[in-house]
């Protein structure tokens, strides 16, 4: 399959996301980062979405997969779904991502596969903040 038969045209994660009966995309809470002040970081839930643009009401088999920049570990368990354009060409993705646990601070992608084609990716930096140490007390 060629590369310009399927493309994605955005991809992000967010707090919630949604498809209307009308076919419209809403993603709310667009981040980036995620935060933590322990060793493990967990996205307790989260959205990933994309849209994406092909052929005319065609089918298509992506699969799914996030893993670690550093040592391509999985946070996820693989996933494949069959997604299907419309008349227009364009489909809306979206997936919940429930209790996901990063062991690491760093980098990690998010991407979408055709085959064996990486088509898009969407990155997510874990980010450990270090506890603010007590301020000394002034004695006199």
């Amino acid at each position: 399959m060629k590369k310009s038969d399927l493309k994605i045209d955005f991809m992000l994660l967010c707090d919630y996301a949604s498809i209307s009966q009308e076919g419209k995309l809403s993603a709310m809470g667009i981040f980036e980062e995620l935060r933590t002040l322990n060793n493990e970081a967990v996205l307790n839930r989260g959205f990933l979405v994309a849209a994406v643009s092909g052929k005319s009401a065609t089918s298509y088999d992506l699969r799914i997969i996030a893993a670690s920049t550093q040592d391509e570990q999985q946070v996820l368990p693989q996933m494949e779904m069959k997604i299907n354009t419309g008349i227009n060409g364009k489909s809306n993705l979206v997936i919940e991502l429930v209790g996901v646990k990063f062991g690491e601070e760093g980098e990690y992608d998010f991407s979408i596969f055709l085959g064996r084609e990486k088509i898009g990716t969407t990155k997510l930096r874990v980010i450990r903040l270090k506890t603010p140490d007590k301020p000394e007390k002034l004695t006199n």
